[in-house]
């Protein structure tokens, strides 16, 4: 297996490119955040990839990411599984990104 690894500086951030050549063409890398996974980090354009959310702490809320922003993230819920996120792989790396905010934060204002 080949591999090409290229480094790009951008407004002060660096993006990372790494592209594997197998039997079956070129797979890009899939960036999983703390908690997420999947049957596989790599995939070839146009595959469609599940990634599985687990943690799930109660009372907070999570909100899910896609970056580059040109790819469509779906989301659902599996009881036994947790948050479901699918998109297809674009020609590109993608990293997913998550959120999260604690619901339980009393919210009212005190008065003065």
């Amino acid at each position: 297996m080949n591999s090409i690894i290229s480094v790009f500086f951008s407004k002060g951030v660096i993006i990372t490119m790494s592209l594997s050549e197998n039997g079956t063409g070129t797979e890009y890398k899939v960036d999983l955040q703390f908690g997420m996974s999947s049957a596989k980090t790599q995939y070839a354009a146009g595959e469609e990839v599940t990634v599985y959310f687990g943690l799930i702490a109660t009372d907070t809320d999570y909100t899910f990411g896609i970056y580059p922003e040109d790819v469509e993230l779906k989301r659902s819920y599996d009881p036994q599984k947790g948050y479901v996120l699918t998109f297809i792989m674009p020609a590109h790396d993608v990293t997913l990104t998550l959120g999260s905010r604690n619901t339980m934060v009393n919210q009212m204002k005190r008065p003065i």
